[in-house]
């Protein structure tokens, strides 16, 4: 064992936090604390917000990350996969969807 090597890693799930890629010309209609609904594979869902929006896009996807943080009392594992749906407010637009896989 390396003296610098990591011996636990600690994860907080509740809440969970969502990394998800969405489009940059999306992702310029969203502000922080905007809701999002986070749709598991079971088909349950919670309702999250965003807590943060990126600042540099990938350049290959033209995307940025865009975090939400969900409430996760059922205790559900970190690295599950699940859609994000985006409500852009006030706009008139409909609502977008991304797949991710989530939890940190």
């Amino acid at each position: 064992m390396d003296a610098h090597q990591d011996i636990i890693r600690v994860v907080k799930i509740d809440p969970v936090r969502i990394d998800a890629p969405v489009p940059v010309d999306m992702v310029r209609k969203f502000k922080l604390q905007d809701k999002a609904r986070v749709r598991f594979k079971d088909g349950a869902e919670v309702v999250g917000e965003i807590g943060f929006i990126g600042a540099v896009a990938d350049p290959a996807s033209h995307t940025l990350t865009v975090r939400v943080e969900a409430p996760n009392s059922a205790g559900r594992p970190a690295g599950e996969r699940v859609t994000v749906h985006f409500s852009v407010p006030d706009t008139g637009e409909s609502p977008m969807s991304t797949q991710t896989q989530g939890g940190r």
